[in-house]
């Protein structure tokens, strides 16, 4: 029996049949078939941890210093070189017919290593991407222009190097393959990339490999990249921002209570030179017998600073879908929501702070820093260091329910709003469990608490909008 058919056989228990005209005894059946269950259940488990320690064993690397000295083994010429230096040790010693056989070897690597080298000198390369910018989980069109300076056609090239490799370490970092391109052409290749994480692509400078004809040396030639690919963070589409009130009086901002010349009416006042007389409130004016002019509102603007934790201790989960990216995400996502309804928006990393200037292109230069921001290593004994909020200044902290504990006792973390993600449900996800129900053991209070990376977009937009609701009642 197979192991596949041990697990299933395992993982299933049999249902008993009761004879007729008897009692069954339900609850008793009951009790010891889920007790059987739970039984197989972990001896299934056993197993499967069993044949990961296994497997984890005979994949070890033991001797990481060889490594320089035996990987060339794993290309294929490497066989061929061992296999003549044995020929012609043979034919020096023992039989020299076995010289016959290191004279073809010798030949067959001839061919296999000249032929590409010669074949790929001929050839040129450039690529670009039709766009310069786009989010996480979308697609974009690359274009390869490829002129071939030989008379013949050359087969089996590859696009290796700068766009799989870095983000999922599988170690084929070929990105597309060329079946023929026609001798003395120019021709131009397109095809869909979609970027696994954010990032600059190329991550490394691609280069055009070949191996035809026989695949046991391939020549490279570096190709010329014309434009690169900046991937942001996926952002999620938020519908309203909250009433973020402040003191500082600009052009663009969120309507107050202060007196101004925007929004609705506040009140009136006596005429003051240099007021406009569309603001005359003509019926008061000719009940005082004097000017009386509307005052409106007043629009300003607050600072908001959100701060995301990029310290690898407290975080957790995979690459793409761990805690530390989730982060940066929501991150993201409040500073392209703040920035979008006028407000000054300063975002933290570590030790940098970016300030997004008005228009498009400051929040577009704040989403190229963190499609370039790289976790930074911590031992976990530097807290954050938080500025507490005021009337001109929205504190926000996107951290995990690891790094809240590490806060700062200064007091800045009280007024502080918490963006919380738990780092069990991340883990869970890892591993293919069910999520663990959220539980927040930190004394302070959260905001938006995160359980996991797939109810992440759901859970920050539903909170989201609870937040803007219930502030904007309140108003």
């Amino acid at each position: 029996m197979c192991w596949g058919c041990c697990y299933l056989h395992l993982g299933s228990p049999v249902v008993p049949q009761i004879p007729s005209g008897q009692p069954h005894q339900f609850g008793t059946w009951r009790r010891s078939s889920i007790m059987s269950g739970n039984r197989r259940r972990d001896g299934a488990t056993v197993w499967s941890k069993g044949l990961r320690g296994i497997s984890a064993t005979l994949n070890h690397d033991f001797c990481p210093w060889a490594n320089r000295y035996v990987y060339w083994l794993k290309q294929p010429i490497g066989w061929f070189v061992i296999a003549a230096g044995a020929c012609l040790l043979i034919g020096l010693t023992l039989e020299p017919q076995a010289m016959i056989m290191f004279a073809a070897i010798m030949a067959f690597m001839l061919v296999g290593v000249l032929w590409p080298w010669i074949e790929i000198q001929g050839l040129a390369c450039r690529l670009r991407f039709v766009k310069s910018r786009i989010q996480e989980g979308q697609s974009v069109s690359v274009r390869l222009d490829v002129v071939n300076r030989w008379p013949w056609p050359v087969r089996g090239l590859a696009i290796e190097r700068g766009f799989f490799a870095e983000a999922d370490g599988s170690g084929n970092p070929t990105a597309v393959a060329l079946a023929r391109i026609p001798g003395w052409s120019k021709n131009s290749y397109y095809w869909t990339f979609e970027p696994p994480r954010r990032g600059v692509y190329p991550a490394d400078r691609p280069v055009l490999a070949m191996g035809f004809p026989f695949g046991i040396w391939h020549a490279r030639r570096p190709i010329e990249v014309v434009s690169e690919l900046i991937v942001w963070p996926k952002m999620i589409d938020l519908d309203s921002v909250p009433p973020v009130y402040g003191q500082d009086f600009t052009v663009a901002g969120m309507l107050s209570n202060n007196t101004g010349n925007e929004g609705d009416v506040l009140g009136v006042r006596p005429y003051r030179r240099g007021d406009s007389l569309r603001k005359v409130h003509w019926p008061l004016t000719a009940r005082h017998d004097q000017l009386i002019v509307c005052e409106g509102q007043a629009t300003a603007r607050r600072t908001v600073r959100v701060t995301i934790d990029t310290r690898t201790t407290f975080h957790r989960g995979s690459i793409t879908r761990g805690s530390l990216e989730w982060a940066i995400r929501i991150g993201a996502t409040l500073c392209r929501q703040f920035h979008a309804h006028n407000s000054r928006v300063e975002c933290m990393f570590g030790t940098r702070c970016l300030v997004a200037e008005a228009g498009p292109a400051g929040i577009q230069r704040l989403l190229d820093c963190l499609a370039r921001l790289e976790p930074e290593p911590s031992d976990g004994k530097a807290p954050l260091r938080l500025t507490a909020s005021n009337a001109n200044l929205l504190s926000i902290l996107v951290t995990t329910d690891r790094g809240v504990d590490s806060l700062h006792q200064n007091g800045s973390a009280n007024s502080t709003r918490l963006v919380i993600l738990h780092t069990d449900g991340f883990e869970a996800a890892d591993r293919e469990q069910p999520f663990p129900s959220p539980i927040t053991t930190s004394s302070q209070p959260s905001w938006i608490e995160i359980p996991g990376p797939h109810q992440a977009a759901g859970a920050l937009r539903s909170q989201w909008e609870r937040i803007c609701h219930d502030v904007w009642r309140t108003v």
